[in-house]
């Protein structure tokens, strides 16, 4: 998976598949709006740790689907990076409960 570059990137675009593999990063027309006129009228704050709270606040006081939406788009490499290192521990699980059991 390659890392997304910049602040846009960051909150407005999500993986995107072709058969079970990443091919590339989808962005959201919207979002990418979002952003840029936020990133325009801050006083050019660009660090993703900022627009992480900034829309995690947003979203607490005022139950925004856009501000939803933003950190999906930032937190999706955290998710896939997650399941996918889960998943090999999940068969590895699979194969010792299988091995125990046959010696039943």
């Amino acid at each position: 998976m390659q890392p997304r570059q910049g602040i846009v990137e960051i909150f407005s675009t999500f993986v995107q598949f072709d058969i079970n593999q990443f091919s590339g990063w989808a962005t959201d027309a919207k979002l990418r709006r979002s952003i840029k006129v936020c990133l325009e009228s801050s006083s050019s704050e660009q660090l993703d740790t900022f627009w992480a709270i900034y829309w995690y606040r947003v979203w607490q006081t005022e139950s925004s689907a856009v501000a939803i939406a933003h950190l999906s788009a930032y937190l999706q490499p955290t998710f896939r990076t997650s399941f996918c290192s889960i998943k090999p521990l999940h068969k590895f699980a699979l194969i010792r409960i299988n091995k125990n059991t046959q010696k039943l």
